[in-house]
């Protein structure tokens, strides 16, 4: 059986992210998924940091 959506969202109200700046480029960087939130977005997890 899978997750309920309340519990989905209870995970990623855990998530935090950050915005960076490298070499003059911006990037947002994020906590890894954890609990049910990575089971709901398995299929398409977006990845950790990510160029803005």
């Amino acid at each position: 059986m899978g997750a309920s959506f309340q519990e989905v969202l209870s995970d990623l109200r855990r998530v935090k992210a950050v915005h960076l700046e490298v070499k003059g480029k911006p990037y947002l960087a994020r906590t890894e998924l954890g609990g049910q939130a990575y089971q709901g977005f398995q299929v398409a997890v977006p990845p950790r940091v990510v160029e803005l």
